[in-house]
């Protein structure tokens, strides 16, 4: 074969197995594209699907955000940028101003700062901090509703802006007017507190208790019970109680003895309470918060559901305190009782009778009475320390001590005056002192002979002495006299030889 001829045969061979190459890989592309294409759809069904469900998501979320929005117990606003005029309210916030609707709010009020708000420098200041981007939070402001009664917000407020431009504020607000109301009332009885902490004795105690009650917390009705020999009494009410007739409460069937029993504050409405006193049937509402474990305080409203968490909380810390100063003035009298007694004997020592003496001394000249005064000594003491030591001694000290105290009026007083001197003070009294000195004298024989360790009787010297207001002597002279008359009487038992007649001073 010519050679020409071959080489354009194996050409054209060449050719179209190119061509065959490239229809190959054409319908290769064909298919893959195809394939692409396919996937592009599915991806395109899936992404529809995708952005219907996510505006479906969207779109709930926009609802529920309004719902929650109009739902709010909290007040949810925007304010112009200017501003003086609301652009969007909730309806809590409408409600807080006093507005029925929440477009009544929006276009009735055209001036914020001058309708609404009780300062409007503090407001226009509390803008100008919000308007740098940065969030203010717990801003208290007073603001008036619209019948002009005023409330408390507590704010949180920013501004929202598009690039330089202030756009609108917007914040929350929450209406506070009963939180500061109860932390006024709180602060004012810390304040209150000095008549408690001022009080000397219990009856004044109560009595302050009850004054806070009702000025400070504004409680009309108020009593206090003091459980006294396992019933209680009540010590001290308001006057709204006090006009009617109140009386003692059984433990077993009271609420008064179910707070204390339980040692827990109860309130609530009364036909809450299966135990109930009978004379408050005509109150609805009641606190009754325990006074330590010697009492209780209670709070009566006419209202039902009329005291809320923070008036039990003023309650409960009203008792408290009262109960922590009646433990203080437990403790002052029973250091002063200390102060004024002696320790062997339980008698007033010295520095009572001085007290004393003063007080007695004023109610003579008031009534024109005298004053008795009987010194006594045990005769023989000494001997008896000797002999029998001071254990013996003091046991005899504190007996005549006894029979001294229980023979003696309820008027008069008893101290003991020095080692084994007693004095008597006996206002009002005339002969009848006498009769008291014989009195001793007999029943700390008739103790004596009947006491083991003395071989003798114990007797005692007595001297009297009277104070006359409008005599010469001073008192000195006369607690002087009776002292020397107790001698004298010491000096004639002691020799054998009786007194006879009687002093001049009778």
């Amino acid at each position: 074969m010519h050679p020409m001829k071959n080489k354009n045969k194996k050409d054209r061979e060449e050719l179209e197995a190119e061509l065959r190459d490239a229809k190959e890989r054409i319908r290769s592309l064909e298919q893959e594209l195809e394939e692409t294409q396919q996937g592009l759809n599915a991806l395109s069904l899936e992404l529809e699907e995708r952005v219907e469900k996510r505006t479906k998501e969207l779109e709930k979320v926009r609802e529920d955000f309004r719902g929650l929005v109009k739902n709010a117990s909290e007040g949810i606003f925007r304010i112009s940028p200017d501003g003086t005029q609301f652009i969007f309210a909730n309806p809590a916030l409408a409600e807080m101003f006093g507005f029925d609707e929440v477009e009544r709010l929006i276009e009735d009020v055209s001036s914020i700062p001058q309708e609404l708000v009780s300062n409007p420098d503090r407001y226009w200041k509390l803008l100008d901090r919000a308007s740098s981007g940065n969030l203010i939070e717990g801003i208290e402001l007073s603001v008036s509703r619209k019948d002009d009664t005023k409330i408390w917000f507590r704010i949180s407020l920013r501004s929202v802006r598009e690039g330089d431009n202030l756009v609108y504020y917007e914040g929350m607000v929450q209406d506070i007017t009963e939180e500061r109301r109860h932390r006024n009332r709180l602060l004012a009885l810390h304040e209150n507190l000095d008549l408690l902490q001022d009080a000397e004795n219990e009856e004044e105690a109560y009595e302050a208790a009850i004054v806070s009650a009702h000025e400070v917390l504004q409680f009309d009705n108020a009593i206090i019970y003091e459980l006294v020999g396992g019933t209680f009494t009540p010590v001290a009410t308001t006057e709204a109680i006090e006009s009617r007739t109140v009386g003692e409460l059984e433990p077993n069937d009271s609420v008064a003895g179910r707070t204390l029993r339980g040692g827990e504050t109860l309130s609530g409405n009364l036909g809450d309470f299966e135990l109930m006193e009978n004379r408050f049937q005509e109150y609805s509402t009641l606190i009754s918060a325990a006074v330590g474990n010697r009492g209780v305080l209670q709070i009566f409203s006419g209202q039902r559901d009329s005291f809320g968490k923070a008036d039990v909380r003023l309650t409960e810390l009203l008792a408290r305190h009262l109960n922590q100063e009646l433990e203080r003035i437990d403790l002052e009298t029973r250091l002063n009782e200390l102060a004024r007694r002696d320790t062997l004997t339980g008698l007033y020592n010295r520095y009572y009778f001085d007290e004393a003496l003063n007080k007695e001394i004023e109610r003579s000249k008031r009534y024109d009475h005298p004053l008795a005064f009987l010194m006594v000594d045990i005769n023989g003491f000494k001997d008896i320390n000797d002999n029998h030591g001071h254990q013996v001694g003091d046991r005899i000290l504190a007996k005549t001590a006894d029979i001294l105290d229980k023979n003696i009026r309820e008027a008069d007083t008893v101290v003991r005056y020095g080692g084994d001197e007693f004095l008597i003070m006996m206002p009002e009294t005339g002969n009848g002192a006498n009769l008291v000195g014989d009195r001793f004298e007999k029943n700390l024989r008739d103790w004596s002979d009947n006491c083991e360790v003395l071989e003798e009787p114990l007797t005692l010297a007595v001297g009297k002495s009277y104070w006359y207001p409008d005599g010469e002597k001073e008192i000195e002279e006369v607690i002087a006299l009776a002292d020397e008359r107790m001698y004298r009487d010491k000096r004639s038992k002691k020799d054998g030889i009786a007194q006879v007649g009687r002093d001049d001073d009778e």
